[in-house]
C-alpha cells in the first residue's frame, strides 16, 4: 500500500485490507518511483488512487484506476474509472477477465486445432471442396456462438 496518510491510519486499513507491505508519509513522486521500480523488476503494475497526489503513480503504472469521487485529476489521468467507490470492484474486474482470456484462448485453440484438421483433410482428399467449406463455417459458427454465451461474473 502506497499512502500520503499518516503511518497509524495505514496500518489499521492494511490489516483490515489483509495487505502486508505498507508505506505511508508518501509524496506523489515517491509513489511514482515505487511504481516504477516495480516496473523496472518485470512486475505488471495496476494502481488504485483517488486523490490529486495519486496521479503521477496512475499516469505510471500499466494500469491506473481511479475512484468515482476522486479528485478530477485522479479520473483524468487513470486508464480506468469506477463507477462507484467500492474497491471490491477490481476484485470483480480482474476475475471477469481472466474467465474472458480463458474463453477468448480456448477459443482460439479450438479454431486453430479443428481448422488445421479439416485443411489437413481436404489437403489428403478426405473432404471436398464443399464439405470443407461447410465445416470450415460451421466450426466458425459454432466459436462465434461459444463466444455470445459470454462469461459470468456473480455480484453481491
Amino acid at each position: 500500500m502506497l499512502t500520503g496518510d499518516i503511518e497509524s491510519k495505514a496500518l489499521e486499513i492494511a490489516k483490515e485490507l489483509g495487505i502486508d507491505e505498507v508505506h505511508a508519509n508518501m509524496k506523489p513522486t515517491q509513489k511514482a518511483n515505487v511504481i516504477q521500480e516495480l516496473k523496472d523488476s518485470g512486475c505488471t503494475v495496476a494502481f488504485v488512487g483517488d486523490g490529486i497526489n495519486d496521479a503521477p503513480a496512475l499516469m505510471c503504472a500499466h494500469v491506473g484506476i481511479s475512484m468515482s469521487k476522486g479528485a478530477d485529476i485522479a479520473k483524468a489521468t487513470a486508464d480506468i474509472g469506477l463507477l462507484k467507490d467500492d474497491i471490491e470492484g477490481i476484485v470483480q474486474i480482474k476475475e471477469l477477465s481472466n474467465k474472458t482470456m480463458k474463453l477468448i484462448n480456448g477459443n482460439f485453440n479450438a479454431t486453430v486445432g479443428v481448422n488445421s484438421g479439416i485443411l489437413l483433410g481436404a489437403t489428403f482428399g478426405l473432404f471436398s471442396p464443399i464439405t470443407t467449406a461447410v465445416l470450415h463455417n460451421g466450426t466458425t459458427i459454432l466459436l462465434l456462438i461459444n463466444s455470445m454465451k459470454g462469461v459470468q461474473l456473480k455480484y453481491k
